[in-house]
């Protein structure tokens, strides 16, 4: 017959533990405490009890990080852990008077060298590729407002794969399109993404980044 242990409610009812049948010879020991809200016991495989914290494992999920709109001739996002492995910038409304990109960056600041990156955009009147070692571009703009996104995926140590492209977002008859990627090492962790305008400055648009851990 099963061992069971009965503690009865003060008016009714009653909690049970109960042996198995075949129960060997096993001890658990309690904590000492209660916990707190939403622990659970944890047992160390010898057989003693403590109160442990929930962690989140849902890997993968995305992170946002502060939206900011650009103005004067770079505007920063920070904050991304050294634990991101992909990175994903939005950008709007991006209104200018020349070329402007994108550029990743450690504690230091953003790195405007160690790039091996390529850009190409095409459209009703013109069409033009260059290669560039300070950024990820997006050629020959003119004026704007350009919409689109770009990516980067850590590749190994602090080497960043990136790719993404822009595009006329006001409705205008003018459908060009930009394209651009390539990859940057940088001298550290990554934490940081901005936009710089080059030799110009930013008149409006948004910029919105999230981070994804591995």
């Amino acid at each position: 017959m099963t061992s069971k242990i009965r503690f009865r409610g003060a008016t009714s009812g009653f909690v049970e533990l109960a042996a198995p049948d075949a129960a060997g010879s096993n001890t658990l020991i309690l904590p000492t405490g209660n916990g707190t809200t939403g622990q659970y016991l944890q047992t160390d495989g010898a057989g003693a009890l403590s109160w442990q914290t929930v962690t989140d494992t849902n890997t993968g999920a995305w992170t946002e990080l502060t939206s900011s709109s650009v103005s004067g001739a770079t505007t920063t996002i920070t904050g991304i852990p050294s634990t991101a492995i992909h990175v994903r910038v939005i950008f709007e409304g991006i209104t200018g008077n020349g070329d402007w990109g994108f550029r990743a960056g450690t504690s230091s600041g953003l790195a405007s060298t160690g790039y091996m990156t390529f850009a190409g955009y095409w459209g009703l009147s013109s069409t033009g590729a260059s290669n560039f070692t300070n950024e990820w571009r997006v050629e020959a703009p003119g004026t704007g407002p350009f919409g689109g996104q770009l990516n980067i995926i850590k590749r190994d140590g602090n080497n960043w794969e990136g790719w993404g492209y822009a595009f006329r977002d006001d409705g205008t008859s003018n459908g060009s399109i930009r394209q651009f990627f390539g990859h940057v090492g940088l001298g550290g962790a990554l934490d940081r993404v901005g936009a710089t305008a080059l030799g110009a400055s930013f008149s409006a648009g948004n910029i919105y980044a999230w981070y994804q851990e591995a």
